[in-house]
């Protein structure tokens, strides 16, 4: 059987513990969230960052991706 990306991470959130289901998966859900918890003066900053050092965090989390180690069981 061979699994695709997406279901090797959906396979990690469910079986997480109840804490990390409720953790959402999309970004967009995420930014709704904050919008909801932050105020104002914080989410703006945090949605839309501050000019050089936003494009500076996002050029060097470009690097970062989820890696899922398999490991085979015995």
């Amino acid at each position: 059987m061979t699994l695709h990306s997406e279901d090797i991470q959906m396979n990690i959130y469910q079986c997480g513990d109840d804490a990390a289901r409720m953790l959402p998966i999309s970004l967009d859900e995420w930014r709704e969230r904050a919008k909801l918890i932050l105020a104002t003066a914080p989410f703006g900053y945090g949605a839309t960052g501050a000019g050089d050092t936003k494009y500076g965090n996002v050029d060097a989390f470009q690097k970062y991706r989820i890696r899922y180690v398999f490991q085979e069981l015995l």
